[in-house]
């Protein structure tokens, strides 16, 4: 799967890299179900791939939250805003609801980013 960057596509690895590069591998793994954070350096390396699903809400991740973000927020915000409890979510973290849910839960956490990125 691809998706359009900058005038190129990103290969699954620079997905998993720049998603890993904002979130770190932690919490990147987190948001993958995976314990062990050295699978994230071999996905983002090319050297292994996460299984589809797995990819599909990581790529939902970067493309449709972080990705935004960073249009207007710094790379340590965007990872506090992951991180941290939000009352559109019912106080679970938007990382935490990605994680877990399903793609209800992930437009409602689309939704909580387009009001941080509008509202600050």
């Amino acid at each position: 799967m691809h998706i359009a960057g900058k005038g190129k596509e990103l290969t699954d690895a620079e997905v998993i890299t720049k998603l890993r590069d904002v979130l770190g591998g932690r919490l990147v793994a987190f948001l993958a179900g995976v314990e062990d954070t050295k699978v994230i350096g071999l996905w983002a390396k090319g050297d292994e791939a996460p299984e589809p699903e797995t990819f599909l809400r990581l790529f939902f991740t970067y493309n449709s939250i972080v990705k935004p973000l960073l249009e207007v927020e710094s790379p340590e915000s965007v990872k506090a805003w992951m991180e941290n409890l939000n009352p559109m979510l019912d106080d679970v973290s938007p990382a935490r609801a990605l994680a877990e849910g399903n793609w209800v839960s992930w437009q409602r956490v689309q939704t909580a980013m387009r009001f941080f990125r509008s509202n600050g």
